[in-house]
């Protein structure tokens, strides 16, 4: 039957908790948005509800001439306020649409209107147009300005403050801390946050030109110090702890962050010992061993500052073996352990973990870790990045959305948790499509996914006005679906064949989400064709993180050969460094270390810093990425 289709977006605090650990949170906690206190903003431009009308015209116009013949009418014919603005509006319409001679034309009316109240939306407009000219340090530049100007507006500061990390990425280091410290100068509710993630960025070079010439910014500088000595700290490099001090007694000497990097250059490490539960033997040893290559290369990093020792116990990929180790380890007194690897081993273990003993396991079993105070889950397994998927398509209006998924354990229990925090946040998962492994034609039930997602009301309406006006013909119509997006629980490889797929099933002009699954090598394999509205996210790395990582696949490189270091060595990596400074760097014991290990500011990693939620369980620093022109890049 013939189907017409209709279509109609830490730091961690040094005064622990002493007595003890807060119980963990079963429940899923979501914080409502609250509006960001920035600091006093000019109030919004008067604009015209005509020349508005216009614009909006102009976005889904497939010809936008008649509306800048009439926007030309108002600079000519109209008194003096609706012409200046008018000229505004011609020059954000040409840039949205990327018409010819849109920058030499705003370039114009900023000349001649220097003063206007539209000039740092105009900026706006101009670092826009800049990100899709694929230049993003002019974009970001232009954004500075904006900032920067005293006629922003709180609406247009929150536009900014959205739109600039994203491009922030794109962009060297230097700028990108220059960009992250004015809006910190701005933005007083989040300035922490802006100023931890310049720590994160800036390197050593930009760090020292930063502390010689801070200009007015010196509070600014010296807490953006504080940030950047707890991320060597953490990571082991006591030299640039003392060196971040060195400058902070000259910029800030007597400050609160002085004294702090201060107490932290000056301290020094126990001897700790970090029990080590693996399966080394048994169908699993191969994950055993790939996770103790990784602490081996984590002690060696640490030199005679670790102060580390370990002892490792073989769970022989048995449940109850790892049980018999764990039992072992705590009557040696170890400070805490790491591991068990094994989802199997983890949930038997549970009821025996003694909080005077916490463990750090690497299972990918999420969800054991609200059921005791003392275990925590630090892995890279995609279940553990769906809140932020969710709340990423709740903020770009997500409310109806059906998931789409493979058969394996790992991808339902990643679609299952989906859904969860989706459904928390307000959203609703209408549908839910199981892939089956052998087909890779699934067009007919990607149709019926369609056909189950139609809007039936407005379909029956369709059907009655269709009997009506055109009886002699058997039509059924086919209606846009009501989804406004699709979550995709596959890997890149399935992904990139499913795009055209769903092309052809008419579920088009919606968001399509995914976590790092995706990232598996193949998502570009039709170079992203039909993928313009896909993102997914992927753990966060900076310049001095992959500066760091270089140097650890060197270290792989010279004690293995020439691969590369698998995701779970270097989550095994990470995990031990956090245990080193717990139970070492710190001195932290039993609860201590569980109450520091949910420190909300986290701890830097290569796989991506991470930290703990009210859950215990280890939560990555996520981007969202995007494919445009068959590239994938940072998405806002």
């Amino acid at each position: 039957m013939l189907r017409l289709a209709v279509i109609l977006p830490w730091v961690i605090s040094l005064a622990l908790l002493l007595a003890g650990c807060q119980p963990k949170k079963t429940e899923l906690v979501i914080k409502p948005q609250q509006q960001t206190p920035l600091r006093g903003l000019a109030k919004p431009p008067a604009t015209s509800a005509e020349l508005m009308a216009l614009v909006a015209q102009a976005r889904t116009a497939e010809d936008p001439e008649e509306v800048l013949q009439s926007l030309d009418r108002y600079i000519q014919q109209h008194d003096p306020v609706l012409r200046d603005e008018a000229r505004f509006r011609k020059a954000q319409v040409m840039l949205e649409l990327h018409l010819p001679g849109a920058y030499r034309g705003v370039q114009t009316v900023l000349e001649d209107l220097p003063d206007y109240p539209l000039v740092p939306y105009a900026y706006f407009w101009i670092a826009q147009w800049w990100v899709y000219q694929d230049e993003p340090e002019r974009a970001l530049a232009m954004l500075t300005q904006v900032l920067e100007h005293p006629a922003l507006t709180r609406e247009l500061a929150e536009k900014v403050l959205q739109s600039g990390p994203a491009i922030s990425k794109q962009v060297p280091e230097r700028e990108a801390v220059v960009w992250m410290l004015s809006a910190a100068r701005l933005d007083e509710g989040g300035r922490s946050q802006w100023l931890r993630s310049a720590a994160r960025r800036a390197s050593v070079d930009t760090l020292r030109q930063l502390n010689r010439m801070p200009g007015e910014d010196v509070r600014l500088v010296a807490e953006m110090d504080m940030h950047a000595a707890r991320q060597y700290l953490l990571s082991g490099d006591m030299a640039m702890v003392r060196q971040i001090d060195g400058w902070l007694r000259q910029l800030a000497a007597g400050s609160e962050f002085q004294r702090r990097v201060e107490q932290w250059a000056s301290g020094r490490s126990r001897a700790a010992v970090i029990g080590v539960l693996l399966p080394l033997t048994g169908p699993q040893a191969r994950y055993g061993e790939a996770a103790l290559r990784g602490m081996r290369m984590a002690m060696s990093a640490m030199g005679e500052d670790g102060r580390i020792t370990l002892r490792i116990e073989d769970t022989a990929s048995d449940a109850q073996t790892c049980i018999d180790a764990y039992r072992r380890l705590e009557a040696e007194s170890v400070d805490m352990v790491i591991g068990p690897l094994l989802a199997s081993s983890a949930r038997a273990l549970l009821p025996h973990i003694h909080a005077k003993t916490p463990v750090l396991s690497m299972t990918s079993a999420v969800d054991l870790a609200e059921k005791s105070d003392a275990f925590f889950v630090h892995t890279l397994a995609p279940a553990v990045q769906v809140q932020y998927i969710a709340a990423y398509a709740i903020e770009h209006g997500a409310r109806r959305v059906a998931v789409i998924r493979g058969n394996h354990a790992s991808m339902q229990q990643e679609a299952e948790r989906f859904r969860d925090a989706f459904s928390a946040m307000g959203g609703e998962v209408v549908d839910e499509l199981v892939l089956p492994e052998d087909q890779l034609d699934v067009r007919e039930l990607l149709r019926e996914l369609k056909m189950r997602t139609d809007d039936e009301v407005l379909l029956a309406e369709l059907d009655e006005d269709a009997a009506v006006l055109m009886p002699e013909y058997d039509l059924e119509v086919r209606m846009p679906s009501r989804l406004d997006a699709i979550y995709l629980a596959l890997p890149g490889r399935r992904v990139a064949l499913l795009a055209s797929q769903l092309a052809y099933s008419d579920l088009t002009g919606m968001a399509l989400y995914g976590s790092s699954r995706w990232k598996d090598g193949h998502l570009l394999d039709d170079r992203g064709h039909y993928l313009s509205r896909a993102r997914f996210v992927s753990q966060a790395r900076d310049e001095n993180q992959q500066g760091r990582l270089q140097a650890v696949q060197f270290m792989y490189r010279e004690t293995w050969g020439s691969s590369h270091p698998g995701q779970l060595t270097l989550l095994a990596y990470d995990t031990l460094q956090i245990a080193a400074v717990m139970a070492s760097r710190l001195g932290l014991y039993g609860r201590q270390i569980a109450a520091a290990l949910q420190d909300e500011a986290g701890f830097p990693a290569l796989t991506g810093d991470v930290s703990f939620d009210a859950n215990g369980v280890g939560q990555k620093r996520l981007d969202m990425y995007m494919i445009r022109k068959g590239n994938i890049v940072p998405a806002s």
